[in-house]
């Protein structure tokens, strides 16, 4: 899958194929009663996100039944709830594709301790960043968990604009890009979509991944 390709794949989802034009609150964001992840033996509280129970019940419904439709993610809050119910899925593989590992995103304990998890059970997490990353907590993460974790960086630019984070080739967030100014910034628009299980589109990730990482050179 080229990038031009892969531009289509946005502006098609762009377009809003999913749910969420029905349901004109889920982007509403309050705080919900505490609220437990206990997937496998994972028990991490969330009850400090800001997510409404609608847009929560929206997104487990489609964690659980496997459910293949778009789901919109405008806020912080939204992007990790939905990322870490993407990794707690993970199985086999976990694939990150990103400018850098921020705190906004993924160097945050309710993220990290859930790959931590991951890692304990083999599963084998990539990460490609644009940008040689800076992420204390990921770099002492691969020195504990070498043989499962990677990390590798861009050696050129490239075209690909988008970031994305896939889970056994058919689970997957992908986010079109922001500023740079709001890297630091924790409650920025963020203007992504997920899908917890679409085959098609989770394999083109995965070629698409590969191609990057013949681009990348790994980071010890």
């Amino acid at each position: 899958m080229n990038f031009k390709t892969f531009k289509s794949l946005i502006n098609f989802l762009k377009m809003g194929v999913n749910r969420m034009k029905k349901h004109k609150d889920l982007n509403i964001s309050y705080y919900t009663k505490s609220i437990m992840a206990k997937e496998g033996s994972t028990h991490i509280d969330i009850s400090e996100l800001k997510i409404s129970n609608e847009y929560r019940k929206l997104v487990e419904d489609a964690d659980k039944f496997n459910q293949d439709f778009f789901i919109d993610n405008s806020t912080i809050e939204h992007a990790k709830f939905l990322i870490l119910k993407l990794i707690n899925r993970a199985k086999t593989f976990i694939r990150i594709f990103t400018d850098n590992l921020s705190e906004v995103y993924y160097s945050n304990h309710i993220i990290l301790e859930t790959l931590k998890e991951k890692l304990n059970k083999n599963i084998e997490v990539e990460i490609i960043t644009r940008n040689k990353t800076e992420s204390k907590e990921f770099m002492e993460l691969q020195k504990q968990y070498k043989n499962n974790l990677k990390l590798y960086t861009l050696k050129d630019k490239t075209d690909m604009e988008n970031h994305f984070l896939l889970v056994d080739d058919a689970s997957f967030r992908i986010e079109s890009p922001h500023s740079k100014k709001d890297i630091a910034i924790s409650d920025f628009k963020v203007d992504a979509k997920v899908n917890f299980y679409n085959e098609e589109v989770g394999g083109l990730l995965r070629g698409l991944f590969e191609d990057l990482k013949s681009q990348s050179t790994p980071q010890n």
